[in-house]
């Protein structure tokens, strides 16, 4: 099955939409575990969920969107800055498969849109390198973390990540600062601006700032625990390749493998900071350790890598039927 995501067209990105609903499809027959009792979204975060409460199919088919959307950016992300020697689709496939391992990432999540704004600010942000006018991409990489923020207030801890990524790709300039940031602050003074008009000031202050506290975690269903446990297992020796993967790629190449190595250093004060926790608040490693995956498994022997593949599948499948496992 890797054979169909190792092609370096474009096109081929479309094969993750149908793996991704694939991979749904049990939970959609019935096999999804209840929906997360999820807290601390933002503004926009609890927006959406009031609009899709309730809705079975809405819960379960808008993250196969999104994921997908994830997966073509991620696929984007690498091929344009030239993350791997070789272009394939891996990183946006191994996105997908981290997300299908662990059942409460299957129901819809605010998270998961800001997962997509957050890979939009990293197109933007990795844009940066040698271009001669960077305001347009500090704007908008500032402006799309601000939106990643009203769905979920923890993503502002991404902001470090973001200001560190200036420094790795470019001359650090307190005008690149300010740039970046007035992206972010644009974002979020319109949104203060229409709450005002509609009557929702308050309701947007009290939802920003009470995203924010000290870590306090509720129990973890096994079902849950296991692919964490697996993931975190995966962690180990991703964290450990930085020299492996970006030792034969272009200036380009190891600077953009750098930051993505930022970013997953960041979900660690977002995931701690934000409140109280639940597993489904842990979509946020998605993309970093997908995206990470996906480049080792491009140097890996095909048989083995097809193994490794396998096993993630497996997990996933039973991830979307867990509720009739029990």
């Amino acid at each position: 099955m890797l054979s169909l995501f190792r092609s370096n067209q474009a096109q081929a990105g479309l094969f993750l939409l149908v793996y991704a609903l694939l991979l749904q499809l049990p939970a959609l027959l019935g096999g999804a575990v209840a929906p997360p009792e999820v807290t601390g979204n933002g503004f926009l975060g609890n927006w959406l969920m009031n609009m899709v409460t309730g809705n079975y199919w809405l819960g379960l088919l808008i993250p196969v969107l999104l994921i997908f959307v994830q997966g073509i950016q991620a696929n984007l992300l690498a091929s344009r800055h030239r993350f791997s020697r070789v272009v394939t689709q891996f990183p946006g496939l191994f996105v997908v498969l981290i997300w299908a391992m662990v059942p409460s990432f299957r129901w819809v999540h605010p998270g998961q849109v800001a997962n997509v704004f957050l890979l939009f600010g990293l197109i933007a942000i990795c844009r940066l390198y040698k271009k001669n006018e960077p305001s347009v991409p500090l704007f908008n990489a500032g402006a799309w973390l601000g939106l990643a923020f009203l769905f979920r207030p923890e993503y502002l801890f991404f902001a470090p990540a973001f200001l560190t990524a200036i420094v790795v790709l470019r001359r650090p300039e307190i005008r690149s600062f300010f740039q970046w940031l007035t992206g972010f602050v644009s974002i979020c003074f319109f949104a203060g601006v229409a709450a005002y008009f509609f009557g929702s000031l308050p309701e947007l202050w009290l939802a920003q700032v009470s995203g924010f506290g000290w870590f306090s975690p509720t129990s973890l269903w096994l079902y849950d625990a296991l692919p964490l446990g697996l993931i975190a297992v995966i962690l180990l020796p991703l964290s450990l390749l930085f020299g492996s993967l970006s030792r034969l790629l272009n200036i380009e190449g190891k600077k953009g493998v750098k930051i993505i190595y930022w970013f997953l250093l960041f979900t660690i004060p977002a995931v701690l900071l934000g409140g109280q926790f639940v597993a489904a608040e842990l979509a946020i490693i998605t993309v970093p350790i997908g995206i990470l995956l996906g480049l080792a498994m491009v140097d890996v022997d095909s048989s083995r890598a097809e193994v490794v593949h396998l096993l993630l599948f497996a997990v996933a499948i039973a991830a979307g039927l867990t509720s009739w496992i029990g």
